[in-house]
């Protein structure tokens, strides 16, 4: 270094020299941070209706709290609300004209138009003449002007609103020109149905008190024809042909009409598909033609005695007959159109059937001969089993984001269960092509989800909608999974429950009616040790590990070939002494591994060494709940945690490097904190689990009256011995007297010593020592944190991979792992620091000072605990300057934290890095990494939303998502100032196009 000189002010000219102007410090944190929300991914809760605009390629999506959520293409998502927040009865969409209205179930009308910036929303005045509303439809002229809304009432008259100026006018008068037309005897007047047909606009059919079908043409204000029915009406639609029309009926059946012919129709019963015993009504129904034919649609129409608590949706093309059925109730199905240009004949060709049900959105192909399911770009059930932990890694490496997409293609293409064809909704594709939620360099940004059910699942969650890509089965690897049984994934072709597709009979094989398994939502699991608890994503090899309830460790491997594997390289080593743990400890069995192979499609599959089939994966002992996990996949290193310690494994060797407990012989007495209650509350439930046992034992003692009983073992009773529950001997008392000698077995365990102690301890609970420790407490030897960092540990200029512990009572061991030829020396402590206040360890991070003097040393440890913020001066350890003490100053406890990298809002060249941690209070808060003084907070959750703040992950880019109030959405907020906007897909631009300028569809193969 030049030499100094202190005089003239030399000093202070070089410490000016140090810090460059391009790089200014971040002396104003509002520069880099501001808070909002963007968008939200998944399944809305309490979904209430949908609707598609076939023309614009928009689907709505409508909830219980008023919100609207519109989708287009892969990268148009946005929405509205009501402004009373009253619950989404339905959707109409004047197609073509980007405006729809929505009926809530107040009686209320909302109107919305889309336009390049915003969507303007404009309410109806209430209308006393309305009365009450009983149905709605859509009426468009052919070439889709004159858009208005018609509205059938209780009185009989259909009243209109004009999409365009709002107008309330009447539309038919129920007086004038209906009563003329129906029969002296009916006595109901309140317009049912109403159905406009889209090749004659002119023709609407009109439903009147569920008994009467009439024909009107409102160009000549006239009925036509009039259809008597002996069975109620629930719903009426026009067929393709625009002659034909469906009627459903409230007993299970339906009818179809020629629109042509006279009364001489009226003697036709309805078909009841699942007669003849009494069904449930037809809810809805179409018959629409397709590539394949015209094909039934409708719902309900089921046997009511067996099958009447069925969510079905029945699909019936000539002989051939398919029944949906869901695990949650059927809310809505809509029918997308082929084409979307309203002057082709294909626009009145079905091409997809929308199904939303209360728990699940799907798709399913009407032109695919099997009506497999279209893969979702959005409206994901990210609850179809309860998601349990969550991993982000951004910027994963090229090589590998390529080998994911790649395998996720394959998923998807083959299979029985989607068809070939993509996501049909395509509006705002040109306009948002190059719109992504964060940089460029961030767009490959994963998402990893875990699951109750053991699965695993991986989200691009770079761009606007996260798009599942792969899917992993942890219940794979253990016994009790059937792989071809027909599951929602794997459900066999439909070809084989027929004799063929044109079969004269058409009768299934199977059973009938044919019910096909349709969706994923499931919100039960056979056995909570599948359950995930914690994931660990290397993003330089792909490699996955999971941690499950049961104490299974699992290593999955990217693969670009199929392969059959059996898991025989099990690692399970105890963690302490197994003879030492309470009773309800040890009785936490791992669950049982397969013994036969598996066969694994290209993707995901569990890690081999070379070309061996034989998996390895890990199991903790004892079987409790892991608590940590980590990998190191350059080295083959792989850390899991529990309760009871944690052990570095070589997963390539199966040779464990570490195996540590932080529980004391003392602490095992208290151990299995994690799955208990008070001792006071077992102690209550054991006395009275005992005392109806009491009572069982005396019935049966009395009941007997002296006779001797056999034995458990099926002998006869031996002499002079008396237990409990065999109750033998004809003296009454000897079977309660305390000094009766209880059956033995060979090996001299006593059978029914427990139950001898239940007859003879007293009735009064034993008295015992409350815990100083509250329940929900977790204990202070748990290990939270694994972490694979490099660090300089034993040189001040070589840095070496490193894994740092962080236990529950704010102790934290580093390893050092140095190749060594023996497996035992590769890793070993060398340090362990007890931090004063003994605080739970939340994160550990490694990071370059910005004090030192020269960058090659300059590295420092980041620990974050509940209370507070420390650094260290590495390889020293030393305490360094920077310290914040958050509980003591702002009474909040630190619950999540991250290193994020925020660019300057007035220049995106420069970039700072900052701390970010989420605290039990829901704030976000910013630290600068000079000063910790210097900070920026934002409220992002309420103090009560545990769920968000369990769930919620920061990316590096600043990125925060975690999920909403019921778990079935994922919430995105940012709090970088210079994130892309996203909440307006179509900002600047001039969506919606004119009439007849809409572009094609996309129906290409995947």
């Amino acid at each position: 270094l030049p030499a100094v000189s202190l005089e003239g002010g030399g000093m202070f000219r070089f410490l000016r020299s140090q810090f460059s102007p391009e790089q200014p410090r971040p002396d104003d944190l509002s520069d880099y941070f501001d808070f909002r929300q963007t968008t939200r991914s998944g399944f809305p809760s309490g979904s209430t209706a949908t609707a598609v605009d076939n023309v614009l390629s928009i689907m709505a999506v409508g909830t219980q709290t008023g919100e609207i959520f519109l989708f287009g293409g892969a990268k148009a998502q946005w929405k509205t609300s009501v402004p009373v927040k009253s619950a989404v009865a339905y959707v109409y969409f004047a197609h073509g004209t980007g405006t729809f209205m929505v009926l809530c179930q107040d009686q209320t009308f909302h109107r919305f138009k889309m336009t390049g910036t915003k969507i303007e929303h404009h309410q109806i005045p209430p209308e006393t003449r309305l009365k009450k509303i009983t149905s709605c439809e859509m009426y468009q002229k052919k070439d889709l002007s004159d858009a208005r809304l018609l509205i059938g009432t209780m009185t009989g008259n259909v009243f209109s609103i004009k999409m365009d100026t709002c107008e309330l006018s009447e539309f038919i008068l129920y007086e004038d020109t209906i009563v003329p037309s129906l029969p002296s005897d009916m006595n109901g007047s309140s317009i049912d149905g109403i159905a406009v047909n889209s090749k004659e606009p002119r023709r609407v059919l009109l439903v009147i008190d569920q008994k009467c079908v009439l024909l009107y043409d409102v160009n000549i204000h006239e009925v036509l024809r009039v259809y008597m029915q002996r069975s109620a009406v629930v719903h009426v639609s026009w067929c393709s042909d625009g002659v034909n029309f469906m009627l459903a009926h409230v007993d299970g059946g339906y009818s179809m009409w020629n629109s042509q012919e006279g009364v001489n129709q009226q003697n036709q019963g309805p078909e009841i598909l699942f007669g003849p015993f009494p069904c449930t009504p037809v809810n809805k129904i179409f018959n629409r033609a397709t590539k394949m034919g015209d094909t039934l649609i409708f719902s309900g129409g089921l046997p009511r005695l067996s099958y009447g608590d069925r969510y079905t949706l029945t699909l019936k093309r000539g002989n051939r007959v398919s029944v949906f059925d869901f695990s949650s109730p059927l809310l809505d199905f809509v029918l997308i159109s082929e084409s979307n240009d309203h002057r082709k004949e294909d626009y009145h060709l079905s091409g997809y059937v929308l199904i939303l049900c209360e728990q699940e959105f799907l798709m399913v192909d009407l032109s695919d001969k099997n009506w497999r399911e279209v893969p979702l770009l959005a409206l994901h059930s990210l609850h179809f089993s309860q998601i349990t932990t969550s991993a982000l890694c951004a910027q994963v490496e090229e090589h590998v984001w390529k080998e994911i997409n790649k395998a996720s293609e394959i998923e998807f293409s083959s299979g029985n269960r989607y068809s070939g064809r993509k996501w049909p909704l395509t509006a705002g594709n040109e306009e948002t092509r190059h719109l992504t939620v964060s940089a460029e360099e961030e767009s490959r940004q994963l998402l990893v989800t875990g699951h109750e059910n053991g699965m695993i699942r991986m989200w691009a969650a770079g761009e606007l909608t996260m798009k599942l890509l792969l899917s992993i089965k942890t219940a794979k690897e253990f016994v009790g999974y059937r792989e071809d049984e027909p599951a929602v994934t794997e459900r066999p072709p439909r070809d084989s429950l027929y004799d063929s597709e044109d079969s004269d009979d058409g009768n299934p094989t199977a059973e009938w009616p044919p019910f096909f398994k349709l969706g994923e939502y499931d919100p039960f699991c056979d056995d909570h040790r599948l359950s995930i608890q914690k994931i660990a994503f290397d993003a330089t090899s792909g490699q996955i590990v999971v941690g499950g309830r049961g104490g299974q460790v699992l290593v999955y491997q990217l693969s670009d070939t199929a392969k059959s594997t059996i898991p025989k390289g099990v690692v399970d080593p105890p963690l302490v002494e197994l003879d030492k743990l309470p009773a309800h400890v040890s009785r936490n069995q791992p669950m049982k591994v397969r013994t036969d192979e598996m066969s694994y499609g290209v993707g995901y599959q569990p890690f081999t060494v070379g070309a061996s089939n034989e998996s390895h994966y890990m199991q903790l002992k004892p079987a409790t709940s892991i608590t940590a996990v980590s990998v190191l996949s350059s080295r083959g290193l792989v850390a899991a945690a529990s309760e009871f310690g944690f052990l570095v494994v070589d997963i390539r060797t199966k040779s464990v490097l570490v195996n540590c407990s932080l529980c004391s012989g003392q602490d095992l007495l208290e151990a299995g904190a994690l799955d208990d209650a008070l001792s006071r509350f077992k102690s209550m439930k054991k006395s009275i689990r005992q005392s109806f046992r009491r009572k069982k034992k005396t019935l049966k003692t009395t009941a007997s009256n002296g006779t001797t009983t056999a034995t458990e073992t099926g002998g006869p009773s031996t002499s002079g011995l008396n237990n409990g529950k065999a109750g033998g001997g004809s003296n009454e008392n000897s079977s309660r007297t305390p000094h009766s000698t209880p059956a033995r077995t060979a090996n001299g365990v006593d059978e029914h010593e427990d139950d001898d102690e239940e007859v003879v301890r007293p009735v009064e609970r034993k008295i015992e020592a409350r815990s100083e420790r509250a329940a929900p407490e977790q204990p202070s030897w748990l290990v939270r944190v694994l972490t694979f960092t490099k660090a300089s540990m034993i040189s001040n200029t070589i840095p070496s991979d490193c894994l740092w512990v962080g236990s529950n009572g704010g102790r934290i061991l580093c390893y050092v792992i140095a190749p060594r030829e023996k497996p035992e020396d590769s890793c070993r402590l060398v340090r362990d620091i007890r931090l004063e206040h003994g605080a739970p360890i939340v994160n550990i991070l490694v990071q370059a000072d910005p004090f030192a003097k020269f960058p090659i040393s300059g590295s420092r440890l980041l620990v974050f605990t509940e209370e507070q913020i420390r650094a260290y001066t590495l390889p020293s350890l030393k305490n360094s300057r920077y310290k914040y003490k958050i509980t003591a100053l702002e009474g909040e406890r630190i619950r999540k934290a991250a290193l994020v990298k925020l660019a300057s809002a007035y220049d995106g060249h420069v970039d700072e890095l900052f701390a970010a941690i989420l605290t039990n209070q829901g704030n976000v808060t910013l630290f600068s990494l000079i000063n910790p003084r210097k900070k920026c907070t934002a409220n992002v959750l309420k103090v009560t939303d545990i769920l968000g703040m369990t769930s919620c992950v920061i990316a590096p880019s600043g990125e925060l998502l975690f999920l909403r109030n019921g778990g079935t959405e994922y919430q995105r907020a940012t709090i970088a100032k210079n994130a892309v906007d996203v909440e307006n897909p179509f900002a600047n631009t001039s969506f919606p196009p004119p009439l007849g300028e809409s572009g094609p569809r996309a129906n290409a193969l995947i």
